[in-house]
């Protein structure tokens, strides 16, 4: 991780802003990195930092989940809400259609469910964002999968939490691109 974030330190002065796509990677790397230090609210204002008053920039439904979620690990739950809230209206067509990185907004807003003991309801978001999250992507359910085991343990249903863990470690273990998918099912 530190000659990564090395090599990240490099290359950010070189990136001009016509390298969008290469800077905002560098960007949400170094505000994770802040994260990782234990400095959400440096984290939180780099990423805050990202976000483009252009609603239409999809490049916003990836800093605002991100955002949100540091919000939910601050007990933060009502800005946490408002920001998924946010990401999930930008991921939003004319036609009222969501796209399919609604998902993860969705996926995050169950987790708030379930902090506010509104299971029956943070369950359908979660299954709502599971579904949408695969039209982009599977490895992006595992974050579903865990949420639901979650809120079924705080059901009391343990067969269920079992089986959304069971579907967490099979997503993890298909896409070992990294160690990273398969510490977070570990670590549950």
């Amino acid at each position: 991780f530190e000659e990564g974030l090395q090599y990240i330190q490099k290359a950010q002065p070189e990136l001009s802003k016509e390298h969008r796509f290469w800077r905002n990677l560098v960007d949400r790397t170094l505000a994770m990195e802040q994260f990782m230090r234990g400095d959400v609210d440096a984290s939180l204002e780099m990423l805050n930092n990202m976000i483009t008053a252009d609603q239409s920039n999809l490049e916003n439904l990836y800093y605002l989940p991100q955002m949100a979620d540091l919000y939910s690990i601050q007990g933060r739950l009502i800005e946490s809400w408002e920001i998924y809230s946010r990401a999930l209206e930008a991921a939003t067509e004319s036609s009222g259609n969501l796209l399919p990185v609604a998902g993860i907004a969705q996926i995050g807003m169950g987790e708030v469910l379930r902090e506010w003991n509104r299971l029956d309801e943070a369950e359908e978001t979660v299954l709502k964002g599971v579904k949408l999250v695969y039209q982009w992507g599977e490895i992006g359910a595992m974050d579903g999968y865990i949420n639901l085991m979650r809120i079924r343990q705080s059901r009391r249903d343990f067969n269920g939490a079992a089986n959304a863990l069971a579907d967490a470690i099979r997503l993890a273990r298909r896409f070992d691109a990294t160690d990273m998918d398969d510490f977070l099912v570990a670590n549950y």
